[in-house]
């Protein structure tokens, strides 16, 4: 009995299957998933990179690190994290994706406004608190978008 017709539809039904669930690449090239909504529509969202600088702290898939105004640090048990990514991603969209991936990572979260053309989202956990600003950045003529993590630890009592 000849296996390869069966072999064919399974390759068939596989490649029905993602194009049904929506799987596709932004227009910057990083992937992303389609999910069906409560209202039958299906919206896109961003992946996380697989290895994030900082564990704990994701990052949308097609964004690099600006090393020349990025910064860390590690002390006495705490850290100081003040990240800069730029990537081509909508502001919109980035500001879900944090929204869904940092709970996932032990994120609690607290707030999300736009203010001045810019999104700022506030989380805590892991004794800390973290704000995440998501702009559009200045330096280029191109369309691009830039997300600044800054972690600090949550203000102790001194009189312990």
């Amino acid at each position: 009995m000849n296996s390869r017709p069966i072999h064919c539809v399974l390759i068939l039904c596989l490649l029905a299957l993602c194009t049904a669930v929506g799987c596709s690449t932004s227009g910057s090239g990083a992937p992303m998933v389609g999910r069906l909504a409560e209202d039958g529509t299906t919206t896109i969202a961003l992946m996380p990179q697989a290895r994030p600088l900082v564990k704990d702290l994701p990052v949308p898939m097609g964004f690099k690190l600006a090393e020349n105004i990025s910064r860390h640090t590690t002390s006495r048990g705490s850290r100081l994290v003040d990240h800069t990514y730029i990537g081509r991603e909508d502001k919109a969209e980035v500001e879900r994706f944090y929204r869904t991936q940092m709970p996932r990572a032990g994120w609690q979260f607290r707030s999300s406004k736009l203010e001045r053309a810019a999104y700022v989202m506030k989380f805590t956990g892991h004794a800390e608190r973290c704000v995440v600003r998501i702009t559009d950045e200045r330096s280029t003529s191109a369309r691009r978008t830039q997300i600044n993590i800054n972690v600090q630890a949550l203000a102790t009592s001194r009189a312990q």
